[in-house]
């Protein structure tokens, strides 16, 4: 769930008509209460513009909702491939 509310709100411009679709990868770390930290690009892409519009819409993220109770009581790392497609 938190990949689509992510990718939802992801638009680009300037990134030139015909270019060859890539992918960016972002880790992030989300809290037991649902708070999105430690924001990095694992693969950034060519163009500037896009690095910096997926982490701003993933730094402007709503709270995601608490960890179930069959989860851990700990701040798990994710890794989120975004495809980026002119």
């Amino acid at each position: 769930m938190l990949h689509r509310n992510l990718l939802r709100q992801i638009h680009v411009g300037g990134v030139e008509e015909g270019t060859p679709p890539h992918q960016v990868i972002a880790r992030l770390t989300v809290t037991p209460g649902g708070e999105i930290t430690d924001i990095r690009l694992e693969r950034a892409s060519a163009y500037p513009q896009v690095n910096q519009a997926v982490l701003r819409v993933i730094r402007n993220a709503q709270k995601q909702p608490p960890f179930t109770p069959d989860m851990p009581d700990r701040p798990l790392e994710f890794r989120l491939p975004v495809n980026i497609k002119p």
